[in-house]
């Protein structure tokens, strides 16, 4: 299976499982609006090719057929849509050096009046009205302008469009690193991250002094790799691993505004020593990291990682530093709050629980909190009613977890029992049954995503 299908049909059984938490009546709402939002997007990627083959002098016959194809989808599409499809038939003019800027309208659109209504559209993350004030009339130098408009088609949902003016905005500017970053990151997020990573394997052979551009570069790199064959990706490990260490070298001590970067590349660095099997330089990566910035949570995470396997005990010492930072990864807080549960430190537990629940970033995440949480809740006394809605809330977020229906019936059972057997604080008497895998491989690969700075233009 090529690394493009793997990432449709990831996206697919994403899309299925959000559908599956749903009462029947919102999934038929979902669908519905998934396909007209498909539909919007296929005109999109026809209007596309059309302007390419218009560019290239192609055959009418061929742009006869697309102009077809894209009128039988116009039927399906609102008034709303084909403005905005419109817009962008003028917008890839750019990408010919034909920049199209609209006439009339009885509003004079002087350069003053085109930043300040810029400025409110971009604050109020109204990318359709970015989109109109640049249609105006020149205002931005162009990759300024190609780079707005990636910016507001991705956020419309457009990213292969997007992509088109962020590899504009690099061609225009390649003195601008950030365009280039931010080019391969689309390529990633629209399932080409085989794209992205032949362009970041060029970066990394320039071997330029920007930073940004090696470490992110190298990001890509090593999530492509994590998809091939063992050897293979051993063998880009070691790679980057040397490249890696003379590019940190060589910034030393990065500078506050760098720091997070160099952070994401020590990160990078300990992954792959770790990949290696060298957990001696996967961790003296790690206490580089830490070195820049000592109360960082992702880092601190992972430590508690690393030593998951050989030292439980130091493990959980970085956990705890990291969900005293409040740190954004869910590790921490999910492999504390099931030591604690099982170590009957039911209120530390039904602590954990609740911040588990606020960052929870999959419904089975968050039924696992609720979960846990309603059996320490169970526990340190809390009302019977609460505990039987934390269990259903539970159940209705992850249904095929065998674990909550049986503590839920125990529960119940208990419910039914005398007061004395209620009061008894012995747990292994209930055999409440708590066996979630926790997945380590996972949690490394959430870090490195959460480690990554956004990055503005």
């Amino acid at each position: 299976m090529t690394n493009r299908m793997r990432q449709i049909m990831e996206s697919k059984r994403a899309v299925r499982q959000r559908l599956a938490m749903r009462p029947f009546s919102e999934k038929l709402v979902l669908l519905e609006k998934l396909r007209d939002r498909s539909q919007l997007i296929a005109y999109a990627s026809l209007l596309k090719e059309h302007h390419e083959l218009i560019a290239a002098g192609i055959a009418s016959e061929r742009t006869s057929d697309l102009q077809a194809r894209m009128e039988g989808l116009a039927k399906y599409l609102t008034p709303k849509e084909i403005d905005l499809l419109d817009g962008l038939s003028i917008d890839l003019q750019m990408l010919r050096g034909e920049e199209v800027y609209e006439q009339g309208g009885g509003v004079e659109w002087t350069p003053e009046r085109m930043r300040d209504e810029l400025k409110n559209a971009w604050l109020a993350n109204d990318r359709e009205s970015i989109l109109r004030i640049l249609r105006k009339r020149p205002l931005l130098p162009a990759p300024q302008t190609a780079f707005i408009r990636a910016r507001s088609y991705e956020a419309l949902g457009l990213l292969d469009i997007a992509v088109l003016f962020m590899d504009y905005a690099s061609k225009e500017d390649p003195s601008a690193p950030s365009y280039q970053i931010l080019a391969m990151q689309l390529l990633r997020q629209t399932g080409r991250l085989d794209e992205a990573a032949q362009r970041a394997e060029s970066y990394l052979k320039q071997r330029g002094d920007d930073l940004n551009l090696h470490i992110f570069a190298s990001h890509i790199v090593f999530d492509f790799a994590r998809g091939r064959p063992r050897e293979e990706a051993l063998h880009v490990y070691q790679r980057l691993a040397n490249n890696l260490e003379q590019t940190l070298l060589q910034h030393g001590k990065a500078k506050p505004i760098f720091q997070s970067i160099a952070v994401l590349g020590y990160l990078i660095l300990a992954n792959c020593y770790g990949s290696l099997g060298n957990k001696q330089k996967e961790v003296l990566a790690y206490e580089s990291a830490l070195k820049l910035e000592p109360q960082n949570g992702l880092v601190l995470t992972a430590m508690g990682l690393a030593y998951i396997d050989s030292d439980p005990v130091q493990a959980r010492k970085y956990f705890r530093q990291a969900v005293d930072q409040n740190t954004r990864a869910i590790s921490p807080y999910l492999y504390l709050a099931h030591h604690t549960l099982t170590h009957g430190n039911y209120e530390d537990c039904f602590g954990l629980c609740e911040k588990l629940r606020r960052i929870a970033n999959h419904p089975s995440i968050e039924a696992t909190a609720w979960h846990w949480g309603a059996i320490a809740g169970y526990h340190l006394g809390i009302n019977s009613e609460s505990i039987r809605m934390a269990f259903e809330r539970a159940l209705s977020l992850d249904p095929l977890d065998e674990d909550i229906p049986r503590n839920f019936d125990l529960f119940k059972d208990l419910q039914n029992k005398t007061k004395a057997a209620l009061a008894q604080p012995n747990m292994s008497q209930f055999r409440w049954e708590t066996n979630r895998v926790f997945d380590a491989d996972g949690a490394r690969r959430e870090l490195l995503d959460k480690a990554a700075p956004v990055l503005s233009g």
